[in-house]
């Protein structure tokens, strides 16, 4: 899948990292504890377009931007993929976020 922000001259809006990730893995969210008065951190809970049971058939999800050389394209590697992505093999020219880079929680 590959995504590009037609509405936005900037392509900020909508296409940042963090609005890829939070898609991906769920809203940014911090639990609390009225007993012990403890926080989980942030994590990634509700609203998942991707989990161990949905969209396993990505392996990758792509955003098309503009630089100065043209376009670009980066990658968000999906952690629940059944085939994943051999990263290592991808050419010089595609960024790319891993796994271990994202580090989404469940």
């Amino acid at each position: 899948m590959l995504v590009y922000n037609n509405l936005d001259p900037l392509q900020m809006f909508g296409t940042g990292q963090h609005d890829f990730l939070t898609a991906m893995y769920g809203d940014l969210t911090i639990y609390g504890s009225n007993q012990n008065g403890r926080s989980s951190g942030l994590v990634h809970g509700r609203n998942q377009a991707f989990r161990g049971d949905k969209n396993t058939t990505f392996s990758v999800v792509g955003w098309l931007h503009r630089v100065d050389s043209g376009m670009a394209v980066h990658l968000y590697e999906n952690m629940y993929a059944t085939t994943p992505l051999d990263l290592a093999a991808l050419p010089k020219c595609l960024s790319f976020n891993g796994v271990a880079e994202a580090k989404p929680e469940t």
